[in-house]
């Protein structure tokens, strides 16, 4: 074989050609198929005779696309231009230039291999790459006679045949498998290797098991002769940290997250450390719990507590041996926040050189119910009880408040009210839900004036009433503001008589429609003469002739306090209504019945009936009410009281006769 690398210039022979007739001599670059990377001859043939044309040298320029081929050699065994010789070659970028000479005409038939230049087609492409002459580029025979055509070939370059082993890279629990397969063009059966054979074994299936720490890479060769070898070394470690996940506990309660490790058993571990990571805004470190652990026979681990990390450093004489769990932290679960927290492990390593795998865990907190208190706040005088009651949150519940001087609450949420304060009620349910009332605002006793009547353009008295207070108090003053409408009435004075204030120094200030009030007595008053209610003072007006009958005008309390706040009295104002001369009794409201579709032909009649007047009826008295049902026949009852009825009280009465109003329509109740 005759081959010439390199010349840096062609040589160009002067001959002396004899004549010959002018013809055409045609040349075909080859189509050919090759795999990348693979270094190939492509054949010029002779399309034409060569033998008879007198051709005594020839230049052939070609051209070719260097993304794809890199031209190396020129080729004459065997093939027509081997008679002149080696010829003299330029490689340049993507073009190569022969030319060859020789005292002989050149000899050839159609069909011949006239030259072959040998390619290096690049590794990593493929596609289609064209070689050939083009416009910029000159080829002849002699000097130009006979004339040349070469036909452009087609090198179809498809990727060199491969196979892929899987996975590239891993790090597996000696003891576990890991398992590899192979992809590309493969021919089976195919047979695999380890790098190291001490770290593990690998089967025919291409399933590996490390038996100790260490690296390896995994090959595996195909019945082709194919072979890949994984990129990264395969990573055999002595142990597994693993934390649970989907943990959850009740808001407000704690939690021992556990810390688990596989067997330690061969490894000789006496020491470690590890640092946890968790949400702080759910979780917050409370201790480290080693009894029931690996590592209850060890010394308490070292521990540095930072903002959502806990890092614990371990270390003993005797190596730990068996799997289980290493050791737990424990965490206070916040009673505010919910959610989620990541529980990661990092930085974790036995004996300074032993990493494990780690599987991180989680956490969600059981959130709270949205506990409901009804009634959620409120106003009590000393002695008044309500029942409270909690809903939406996990019985039984636990009740406090939070003045005990105040008031009282049972087990079953009943609140007594005990003397003046602010009390808030919590409840607090069986999983440690809470809830936090609104203000409950407790009074020592109530001040007020009563809804009366009076007869118009009469004077009347009409009593300002305190209620019971504790027995602990006393009242021996008090001084106030009364507001009234000049327009209706006037004020003419305060009468004590028959009152707690009899025999007291009261002293008052008018000032148009303001009437300031302040009494004071050594001898105090206390709770043991008031039974529910009774009059402090009265205060006497005269109802002018500007407010008609059945109108009504009011007393407004501005202003009343008792010694130096103590009792702390709730305030309620009254009201006048001008009654015709000699009516006292009254019916203010029908309560029932009430509009609906489903009345009946025996309803009942509930009605209010209030004191208007001057005159108080003893316990054992008898009143009467009439009641008429549109033009009906109207029915009278007779009431006997059983208790004192005075100016102001109402009472509620139920007729004991039904009436018929169970066909639609209106109804007036007279």
């Amino acid at each position: 074989m005759k081959r010439k690398h390199y010349l840096i210039a062609i040589l160009q022979l002067l001959l002396l050609l004899p004549l010959a007739a002018t013809t055409q001599v045609h040349l075909r670059v080859s189509n050919i198929d090759v795999i990348a990377g693979q270094p190939f001859d492509l054949p010029v043939y002779t399309d034409s005779t060569i033998t008879g044309q007198g051709i005594f040298a020839y230049t052939l320029t070609l051209e070719y696309s260097d993304y794809f081929l890199n031209a190396i050699d020129i080729i004459t065994d065997e093939t027509v231009s081997d008679a002149f010789g080696t010829p003299a070659v330029y490689f340049g970028n993507g073009k190569v230039t022969l030319a060859g000479a020789g005292s002989s005409p050149l000899v050839g038939e159609k069909g011949d291999v006239f030259i072959k230049i040998r390619f290096n087609p690049y590794p990593n492409v493929w596609g289609t790459a064209y070689v050939g002459p083009s416009g910029s580029t000159i080829s002849y025979f002699n000097e130009g006679s006979p004339t040349l055509s070469i036909q452009t070939g087609q090198v179809n370059i498809s990727p060199a045949p491969s196979i892929t082993i899987s996975p590239n890279s891993g790090i597996v629990l000696r003891g576990e498998p890991l398992a590899f397969s192979v992809s590309g063009d493969v021919t089976p059966p195919y047979s695999w290797q380890l790098e190291d054979n001490s770290i593990g074994s690998i089967d025919e299936a291409g399933i590996f098991t490390g038996s100790n720490v260490g690296f390896t890479k995994v090959q595996v060769t195909d019945n082709a002769g194919l072979t890949d070898q994984t990129d990264q070394r395969i990573e055999v470690r002595g142990y597994s940290l693993s934390i649970p996940n989907g943990l959850s506990e009740w808001q407000g309660a704690t939690i021992d997250i556990p810390i688990n490790t596989t067997s330690l058993d061969g490894l000789n571990v006496n020491s470690g450390n590890f640092t946890l990571t968790y949400n702080p805004s759910v979780l917050s470190p409370a201790e480290i719990v080693i009894n029931g652990t690996l590592l209850q026979n060890y010394q308490e681990p070292m521990v540095n507590w930072g903002e959502g990390k806990v890092t614990i450093a371990f270390a003993g004489s005797t190596p730990l041996t068996g799997e289980g769990t290493l050791v737990y932290v424990r965490f206070n679960i916040s009673s505010v926040n919910t959610g989620y927290s990541w529980l990661s492990i990092t930085d974790a390593i036995l004996n300074e050189d032993l990493q494990p795998i780690i599987q991180d865990g989680s956490f969600t907190t059981i959130n709270f119910a949205t506990i409901s208190l009804s009634p959620n706040g409120g106003t009590l005088i000393a002695g008044e009880e309500i029942k409270i009651n909690a809903s939406n949150g996990v019985e039984p519940y636990i009740w406090t408040v939070s003045d005990e001087t105040a008031a009282s609450i049972s087990e079953e949420g009943n609140l007594t009210a005990l003397r003046s304060g602010k009390v808030y009620v919590t409840a607090t349910d069986n999983v440690g839900a809470k809830i936090t009332s609104n203000l409950f605002d407790v009074f020592d006793t109530k001040v007020f004036f009563p809804d009366t009547a009076a007869q118009e353009q009469t004077a009347f008295d009409i009593p300002l009433f305190i209620n019971k207070f504790p027995a602990s108090q006393t009242v021996s003053s008090l001084e106030g503001t009364i507001i009234f409408d000049d327009t209706y009435l006037e004020f003419v004075e305060v009468v004590s008589e028959n009152t707690l204030t009899n025999g007291w120094s009261i002293a008052t200030n008018l000032s148009g429609n303001s009437l300031k009030l302040s009494a004071a007595s050594a001898n105090s008053i206390d709770a043991s003469g008031i039974v529910g209610r009774a009059p402090l003072l009265k205060l006497r007006f005269q109802l002018k002739a500007s407010l008609l009958v059945n109108y009504t005008t009011y007393l407004t309390i501005n202003s009343i306090m008792l010694n130096e706040g103590v009792p702390r009295a709730i305030l309620a104002n009254g009201s006048i209504r001008a009654a015709e001369a000699g009516q006292n009794l009254g019916v203010t409201a029908i309560t029932s019945p009430l509009s609906a579709c489903t009345l009946t032909a025996t309803e009942t009649v509930s009605v209010e009936i209030t004191n208007f007047g001057f005159k108080s009826y003893s316990s054992g008295e008898e009143i009467q009410v009439q009641v008429q049902v549109n033009s009906g026949t109207p029915v009278v009852e007779t009431i006997t009281l059983s208790e004192e009825f005075t100016t102001g009280d109402k009472i509620a009465y139920t007729l004991s006769q039904t009436f018929d109003i169970s066909s639609a329509g209106s109804y007036y109740i007279n």
